[in-house]
């Protein structure tokens, strides 16, 4: 399901966006030391998942960008149980673009060989040493939608769903898209302001 909903940008400024309602049985935890909610949502048939983090009230994500480290990711996951939670996300798509400084960004990766024109030995290309990295652009897309994997239809009608917990993404949260084979992290993003109108306030 649908429908148009608010997402609180801050206190005083809120955003129409749509909003997706699906309740499932997925893993969750709630971690009431640091007050975040935690989803982990499989993706392309559990190959991957979705790490879904949220504070319980709107907040600068400051705070909760500070816990993400890779033990404190580890700990939440070993923690979460498979429940019936109903999820409410905005419908929306993310696009990022940069222009990496191949001596300073690239350079930190370990890359220091292949930016160095004197040291580079790109030859498998070419077949000659005249090839070295001069400029890096990263780019990269993401898109939550209605779309993805089918309802397990076997789980309606049963006790699985009795008093679903409450996953309603209507304010600034952070996301992992991990690899479930490798367990590597492959991508770290944030959602502080969909695209929408301003709503009128309601008070």
């Amino acid at each position: 399901m649908v429908d148009n909903r608010g997402f609180l940008v801050t206190r005083s400024f809120t955003v129409g966006v749509p909003m997706m309602h699906r309740t499932g049985l997925y893993d969750f935890y709630e971690d009431k030391e640091n007050n975040l909610y935690i989803l982990n949502m499989p993706l392309g048939k559990k190959q991957a998942s979705m790490i879904l983090i949220m504070p319980y009230h709107l907040e600068p994500l400051e705070r909760l960008e500070k816990l993400l480290t890779r033990k404190q990711v580890d700990t939440w996951l070993s923690k979460m149980e498979n429940k019936a939670v109903a999820v409410s996300l905005p419908k929306i798509s993310l696009e990022v673009s940069h222009n990496l400084q191949v001596n300073v960004s690239v350079a930190e990766l370990g890359l220091t060989e292949a930016v160095d024109k004197s040291k580079a030995d790109l030859s498998n290309i070419s077949g000659k040493k005249d090839l070295y990295l001069s400029n890096v652009f990263h780019a990269s897309a993401l898109e939550l939608d209605i779309e993805g994997n089918p309802y397990d239809t076997s789980i309606f009608g049963t006790e699985k769903l009795r008093n679903p917990k409450l996953f309603y993404v209507d304010h600034p949260f952070v996301f992992l898209v991990k690899d479930n084979k490798t367990n590597s992290i492959l991508y770290i993003g944030r959602v502080v302001r969909p695209k929408g109108d301003k709503m009128r306030d309601e008070l």
